[in-house]
């Protein structure tokens, strides 16, 4: 199982910060995007594969 990266976007810079790495399984997933959109509410939050591939997007 490949590590997906859990990122949010800087608004000031318009790049990709990632805040949290976790295993690719679509629960885990969708936790820590709610988790994470709950830490920073004024930010785009994604997550992506290691190919750099979007998964979700909230």
């Amino acid at each position: 199982m490949d590590l997906v990266e859990i990122q949010i976007l800087q608004s000031n810079s318009h790049t990709w910060l990632t805040v949290s790495r976790v295993w690719n399984n679509a629960q885990n997933i969708a936790l820590n995007l709610e988790s994470v959109q709950k830490r920073y509410p004024a930010h785009r939050v994604r997550a992506v594969d290691a190919s750099g591939r979007l998964i979700d997007l909230l």
